[in-house]
């Protein structure tokens, strides 16, 4: 339930960047990526990385947490009319009425969210395209570096869109 899985990812981050150099990496050049619900989970790091709480539960200060960018594919945003309901009820549980518009990404954007890199696929049947278009017209409102590809084609749960990722469940591929 929110916030662990955030702090799951600012507690990596902080770690990544105390031992870039183990790990011959730029800290300064870490992305966050994630993928339908993993894309809220993204798109949540990339709005709230600045925020003071709730940082404060894993000890790390948000100048510690930011991140290069983001990278978003078909990503839950909206608890909204384009809603998937699901993602949410399961990300919030009882706290459902308390935070779905909390939760509702592009109402978060601000100036300070990382540059990000999405793309969604019209015929996506779980999760709207509506998601992938709010949250890019929030990034460029707020003056933010975005970058959005919308293919015409493609189920949810497309990944890679090559034969190993292919599903019978209407992936899009021929």
């Amino acid at each position: 339930r929110y916030p662990k899985q955030l702090l799951q990812v600012g507690s990596l981050m902080k770690h990544l960047k105390e031992n870039a150099k183990e790990y011959h990496i730029d800290p300064n050049s870490i992305f966050v990526m994630g993928f339908s619900a993993g894309g809220h989970l993204a798109a949540s790091y990339g709005v709230f990385w600045d925020k003071d709480e709730p940082w404060d539960q894993i000890g790390a200060s948000y100048k510690e947490l930011k991140p290069a960018g983001l990278i978003l594919c078909y990503p839950v945003i909206t608890s909204g009319e384009y809603a998937h309901h699901g993602s949410f009820t399961n990300l919030l549980g009882e706290r459902y009425d308390e935070l779905k518009e909390f939760v509702s990404l592009e109402k978060q954007v601000t100036k300070y969210t990382p540059p990000t890199f999405i793309w969604h696929t019209i015929t996506d049947e779980l999760v709207p395209v509506e998601n992938s278009l709010f949250f890019f017209s929030a990034l460029k409102k707020a003056g933010v570096s975005a970058e959005l590809h919308i293919y015409p084609c493609g189920g949810h749960g497309l990944a890679l869109a090559n034969y190993e990722t292919s599903n019978s469940l209407g992936s899009g591929m021929k």
